[in-house]
């Protein structure tokens, strides 16, 4: 026998999916859609500050070795490390497509040559299962 959810709780978990989007939407000048489209793409030099915030706000530190990345609306939400697998993802976005995403890709791509294979990745989600595209 299935119980139905109670109204109250009902209404509690929508107000606590509002207030999810209204924070990412604070965080990025409120101008994007957390539940969007994001990319996966190879960490730049230029990222390590990015990554760096992702890493304080998930109270890690960013994992040593190349970095894949996603990023959505051209803010960097998580990031895995592609030689033992860490990952760090921002708190405050729904992360969790960006993250399988990112783990199936580092799984994808693994062994010798990593480091000459990492500009052919390029993946791009706005449906709710991530699906390569690798150029």
């Amino acid at each position: 026998m299935t119980t139905q959810p109670s109204a109250p709780l009902d209404a509690f978990l929508r107000g606590v999916d509002r207030r999810s989007d209204l924070r990412a939407a604070l965080l990025t000048g409120g101008a994007t859609d957390p539940h969007g489209p994001f990319e996966l793409r190879p960490a730049l030099d230029v990222d390590r500050e990015a990554l760096e915030r992702v890493a304080g706000r998930d109270s890690s530190v960013v994992p040593d070795g190349p970095l894949l990345l996603a990023e959505a609306a051209g803010v960097v939400i998580a990031a895995i490390g592609l030689e033992n697998r860490r990952v760090v993802a921002d708190p405050f976005w729904p992360t969790a497509r960006a993250v399988d995403a990112l783990q199936a890709a580092a799984a994808e791509h693994h062994g010798p040559g990593l480091a000459g294979r990492l500009p052919e990745i390029a993946w791009t989600s706005a449906s709710s299962t991530a699906a390569p595209s690798v150029a």
